[in-house]
């Protein structure tokens, strides 16, 4: 009984070691190669070095401009740290080839420590730009990454329009122009009135009066009319006068 139990005291106890052994190993493979890395770093790299920084950084559509929505246009302003007694080459990069940076190289010392960049042809995508340099006649610049964000705007789906059917207006009925008569002056001869001569009536011996002459119209006849009754009365009268003259001067005479 007291060996089956040191036996089982053994493996479990041999297990432990496994398990601790594994969880170092796993440990120390990633805690190694960056130590590793930091003491190279540090080796290589020291707050005297020299660095490259970016403004503004980030970039994105509110700091660059577009004029037509499609690629944008940066201005950034690449200085120069620790230039002391330092002429550093720098170069700028672009992960799309269409992106276009002007000037991409260029020198920094003490005295020139800043540049101004422009990077154009921007497209609306999420990258980024780098800057390095080198230490003329040899050592390390820091690098400067500066990245680029930009959300594409949806393109919006063009709605179909209901095409309007044209009414069509009755067409106006045209006028009809009669034809105006126009009055024509007609000239109605009249007739050339007749002279007439009446029978000349002896009032007395030696009376003579001359016709009347008939009028051109009707008011001028019935004027004649009226004046030949008139005479006539007139002669009928004084020839009732003169009989009654007549009678009574043989009435005296007797």
């Amino acid at each position: 009984m007291k060996s089956s139990q040191h036996l089982k005291r053994c493996f479990l106890a041999f297990i432990g070691c496994i398990l601790v052994t594994f969880i170092t190993a796993k440990l120390f493979e990633v805690t190694v190669p960056t130590a590793l890395a930091s003491t190279n770093q540090a080796g290589i790299f020291t707050d005297s070095t020299p660095s490259l920084f970016i403004y503004p950084n980030p970039l994105n559509e509110q700091n660059c401009q577009t004029s037509n929505n499609k690629t944008w246009t940066c201005v950034v302003t690449l200085v120069g740290e620790n230039l002391a007694g330092s002429l550093v080459f720098w170069n700028a990069y672009a992960s799309d080839s269409n992106i276009s940076i002007s000037p991409n190289k260029g020198n920094l010392v003490e005295l020139v420590p800043t540049v101004r960049v422009t990077i154009s042809n921007i497209p609306c995508m999420n990258t980024f730009f780098l800057f390095s340099g080198q230490v003329y006649g040899g050592g390390g610049v820091i690098p400067a990454t500066i990245p680029w964000s930009c959300i594409p705007k949806p393109t919006p789906t063009p709605t179909h329009q209901p095409t309007s059917i044209p009414i069509p207006q009755p067409s106006p009925t045209p006028k009809i122009k009669l034809p105006t008569s126009t009055p024509v002056a007609t000239h109605i001869p009249r007739p050339t009135p007749t002279m007439t001569s009446l029978p000349t009536s002896v009032v007395s011996s030696g009376s003579h009066s001359d016709p009347p002459v008939k009028g051109n119209d009707n008011s001028s006849s019935n004027i004649f009319l009226v004046s030949a009754s008139i005479f006539l009365v007139l002669e009928t009268c004084v020839a009732l006068v003169l009989i009654a003259l007549l009678i009574r001067r043989k009435i005296f005479k007797m």
